[in-house]
């Protein structure tokens, strides 16, 4: 009892499981979130409860505030992630920019599959922090394993902004489309 572990005791796993249903292509909504992710938090690299529960919050906050989906800021006001996605920026149309692990971003697959294309492919790619700034000039989208790739805009303010698009994101979609469906035709 308590939070201690008992010298017999066993992890219980439990897993769900539903049929994935297709991605619409619309882009997503951001709405930027009241709540930070904290980037030195122990749990942070992890998708549980415990340390995912801010999260949980953000994309609520998100949702009623007319969103899809929360962007979150770190404790130093930086980007860090989407509340369940990472984020990438293209900057001028054919640089990429993504907050790095130490900022707070979630160690992602689908993250760490377009970046190790990208470098592969020869496209820019900088791992670094990003500042809240640079959304106003960057093209956005998100990664997961359930979305993929998917085109995000910012809302709220007064200029329209334009989602992912372009020869860098048609590019890196298209490599992944191809990449997912050889791994499933394959296993």
């Amino acid at each position: 009892r308590g939070l201690k572990f008992g010298a017999g005791a066993k992890a219980t796993l439990m897993a769900t499981l539903t049929p994935l249903a297709e991605a619409p292509s619309a882009p997503l909504r951001l709405a930027l979130s009241s709540r930070p992710h904290f980037s030195g938090a122990s749990t942070g690299a992890f998708k549980a409860l415990g340390g995912y529960a801010e999260h949980i919050l953000a994309h609520n906050e998100a949702v009623e505030a007319g969103a899809d989906e929360a962007l979150m800021m770190n404790e130093h006001g930086r980007l860090a992630c989407a509340a369940a996605a990472n984020l990438f920026l293209i900057l001028d149309g054919e640089r990429l920019a993504t907050p790095s692990l130490a900022e707070g971003a979630l160690p992602g697959v689908v993250r760490g599959a377009v970046m190790a294309h990208a470098r592969g492919a020869g496209a820019p790619l900088e791992e670094r922090p990003v500042e809240r700034s640079e959304l106003e000039t960057a093209q956005l989208f998100l990664t997961n394993s359930l979305i993929g790739l998917r085109p995000a805009v910012l809302v709220g303010g007064e200029e329209e902004r334009t989602p992912a698009g372009g020869a860098l994101f048609e590019a890196l979609q298209s490599w992944y489309l191809s990449a997912l469906k050889a791994e499933i035709e394959n296993s």
